[in-house]
């Protein structure tokens, strides 16, 4: 492998001096982007040329003025505080060009912990943290994306550009120069950037890129999305992730974090909808949309005398008293009653979910004789229909009292009235019993030998909180790789634990100090960037080969009739959708789409060059099922990068024929994987079982409280998705830098040391605003 990288390195060194045109010519224009935290989204970038920076921002340099780095010293002191060898020699000219905070800020500038990449066309990069691009010391200076030296002129006619100059002061050296010497490198970096040609020799020429075609931020900021909730009727709240948004629809909700969210509304009168799970990509909008069902119940309508037509809230419903109108929305209605010869009635009822209420009026004919009073609008059993079904089955309701006139003409009537009184509130007329009280019903005769059953009431559990954060297991080959987690390196070596990670997507890099080990010419360098999915309370295997070439191919999956589905590669998380352009590294590489509950595999053929398009053909529907077992029990289920709602032991059905990957993954425990193989063709049925012995890790707990509660907890540099009070359970071993962010607020926990089976307790107050 060694030889080999020599060979391939001395052709491009060869390449590179035969075709200047090439990738070692000097560069005009520079890509600028800023990256998400997971250091693969891209949040914001652009591409400028030299004449657009000399005409839009700010030039440094003014042509005549020289500046100069410092070469290795090999003899006495390497770091050379006097500043007096190997400096004229690195004169790198009188130059001009754009301070690269300038650059940055094009796409949304730096913060603080931030960092930068600045990298050449042929590959070479170097990464400089927010300190040194935006607070410089006078001694180090502005770092300056050059595009022109006085004796060349501009780029490509100056041949090093576009070159990364450092416009130091005057201060150290003997002669009064511009000179950014190793001295000032040691004082102004920290000991993680500094840059060594040999081991302990610093030079800082190795700093001065040249060919600059890439300026890459690499932010904090987490990945977003947008969510645009519409329902029918308008004007419902929208619940996101069970936590009320504020938001009425319809409405959209910016800056949403990457990943699986549950949506539901709620409106006054209208029935729960089922919660919606969608899945927010970066950059993109996703829409959801609810049709509400009003809450309903009925009304028993009656008069007396009969036949008054009915009015609805201002609407003719068609009927006549005595009825009942069905489906009446919940709340308050105004009914009308209309009978020719008799003056109209109006009354207010109130109409619950799944209930009867019943409204019943003496109509007041128009000959002018005295007013009658209406007769009730009580709420009865959804079975009560007519006043007197409904006496039978409400509860007793209040007297009502209907005073007569002085004896006259109408005594009669009243005497009718008050007999219907009597017969509405369920008063026992005489010889008459009594009617029951509502909900009671006559009881059956005991059955010889029949035990009594008493119904116990359901009870619904409180809904808690799922944890929003997870891990990774991340193993290498060779072991003991350093391992860097977006963007942020972490103490720790490679195989190792990273729990307390933010549900989403997340990037890995490993480095090696001994080069050779993975026939790299020199060491600290960082490659193999993956991209691994966290799922909450689950571990997810990251297995990279530091040896191995890779074999990457950018592929389009499209297929026609099935646009929007989701599919995974080679059994891993995140899913896309159809049709997408995704990167499939390997031979033997397969995706499963998501039909439903069917994993649908199928394979990506081996001839597709990088740069093709695949298209989808019909496969097979889900006719086999494999068993998973594991101990201990109680593992997490994964098919191809699904999560499924299956635990270990467990059967796992509606798979194709094709490759399939099934992950079984226990918090505590390291998780494990494997690929099975069901042949085209099989026996429909049992695909055979996966059995797995999970090796459990040293792990503690660390909780995280703070004063206000609340307040958003970061682990590893990076929110977890976690507020304060919080408890991440099944954390690996050692010692962790935490930091707790309030609404005004924050303070940085350093040194937090988890022990095997203990709880860390951490509380910090806060100021609050």
């Amino acid at each position: 492998m060694q030889i080999r990288s020599v060979s391939l390195l001395s052709a491009l060194m060869l390449l590179c001096i035969l075709i200047p045109g090439n990738a070692c010519a000097a560069t005009t224009e520079v890509h600028v982007l800023r990256y998400a935290a997971d250091g693969v989204t891209v949040l914001a970038e652009t591409t400028v040329d030299y004449r657009w920076m000399e005409e839009n921002l700010p030039v440094l340099g003014d042509g005549e003025t020289h500046y100069y780095h410092q070469g290795p010293i090999f003899s006495g002191d390497p770091w050379n505080p006097a500043e007096d060898t190997n400096v004229r020699e690195k004169d790198m000219g009188a130059v001009k060009g754009t301070n690269l905070a300038d650059l940055c800020d094009l796409v949304g500038g730096m913060a603080a912990e931030e960092t930068v990449r600045v990298k050449a066309s042929d590959g070479f990069s170097k990464t400089f943290p927010y300190r040194n691009v935006y607070r410089p010391e006078p001694r180090q200076g502005p770092m300056v994306v050059a595009w022109y030296r006085a004796d060349a002129g501009y780029v490509p006619m100056y041949r090093e550009g576009m070159r990364l100059v450092f416009f130091a002061d005057t201060s150290v050296n003997p002669w009064g120069i511009h000179a950014f010497g190793v001295a000032d490198m040691q004082a102004c970096f920290d000991p993680d950037y500094w840059y060594f040609f040999q081991p302990d020799i610093p030079t800082t020429t190795g700093l001065s890129a040249q060919y600059i075609s890439e300026i890459a931020v690499f932010s904090n900021e987490e990945a977003s999305g947008t969510l645009e909730v519409e329902s029918s009727p308008a004007g419902a709240l929208v619940y996101l992730d069970d936590e009320n948004t504020g938001f009425l629809t319809p409405c959209t909700i910016r800056d949403l974090t990457v990943g699986s969210h549950a949506v539901r509304v709620e409106k006054d009168g209208y029935g729960e909808t089922r919660e919606q799970w969608i899945y927010l990509k970066a950059l993109a909008t996703e829409r959801v949309s609810f049709d509400l069902l009003p809450l309903q119940g009925s009304i028993a309508v009656s008069s007396l005398p009969a036949g008054a037509a009915i009015i609805l809230d201002g609407n003719e419903t068609g009927t006549v008293t005595d009825t009942t109108l069905e489906g009446v929305s919940v709340g308050e209605h105004t009914l009308l009653l209309v009978l020719e010869g008799y003056e109209n009635a109006t009354l207010a009822v109130t109409v619950e979910a799944e209930e009867t209420a019943a409204a019943d009026m003496a109509l007041i004919p128009l000959n002018g004789s005295e007013p009658l009073p209406a007769i009730s609008a009580a709420t009865t059993t959804p079975h009560a229909t007519t006043p007197a079904a409904a006496a039978a089955t409400a509860t007793p309701a209040p007297a009502v009292t209907v005073s007569a006139p002085p004896a006259g003409p109408f005594d009669p009537f009243f005497a009718l009235i008050r007999a219907v009184v009597s017969f509405i509130t369920g008063a026992p007329a005489a010889n008459e019993p009594a009617i029951a009280a509502q909900g009671s019903e006559p009881e059956p005769p005991a059955e010889s030998g029949q035990p009594t059953v008493t119904a116990t009431p359901t009870i619904t559990p409180e809904k808690v909180r799922a944890n929003r954060s997870g891990g990774l297991y991340i193993d290498s080959f060779p072991q003991g790789a350093l391992i860097t987690i977006d963007n942020t390196r972490i103490a720790a070596r490679t195989p190792h634990v990273v729990y307390g990670l933010r549900e989403g997507l997340h990037s890995i890099t490993l480095e090696y100090e001994d080069a050779s080990s993975v026939g790299q010419e020199e060491a600290g360098v960082r490659y193999g960037i993956r991209r691994a999915w966290v799922y909450p309370d689950a571990v997810t295997p990251v297995r990279i080969d530091g040896v191995g070439n890779r074999r990457l191919r950018s592929i389009t999956i499209e297929s026609p009739d099935r646009a929007g589905a989701a599919f995974t590669v080679n059994g891993a998380y995140p899913p896309h959708s159809l049709p997408a352009t995704v990167d499939i590294e390997g031979s033997g590489a397969w995706i499963t789409i998501r039909e439903g509950a069917v994993y649908r595999s199928i394979s990506v053929p081996e001839t597709l060059a990088d740069g093709s398009r695949f298209t989808v053909a019909p496969g097979e529907g889900g006719a086999y099922a494999v068993t998973a077992v594991s101990d201990p029990p109680g593992a997490g289920i994964f098919v191809d990068g699904y999560p499924t709602d299956a635990a270990t032991p467990a059967v796992v059905g509606n798979l194709s024929s094709g490759k399939h990957r099934i992950t079984v993954s226990l918090p505590g425990y390291l998780p494990a994987e494997g690929e099975i193989l069901i042949p085209p063709g099989a026996p429909a049925g049992a695909a055979g079982t996966v059995r797995s012995t999970l090796t459990e890790y040293p792990c503690g707990s660390l909780s995280v409280n703070s004063t206000p509660q609340g307040a958003k907890i970061y682990l590893y540099s990076r929110y977890t998705g976690e507020t304060t009070p919080h408890t991440f359970s099944w954390m690996r071993i050692g010692a962790y830098d935490m930091k707790v962010v309030g609404e005004t607020e924050s303070r940085t926990i350093e040194n937090v040391v988890v022990t095997p089976g203990t709880a860390v307790e951490c509380t910090v107050t806060l100021e609050t605003a």
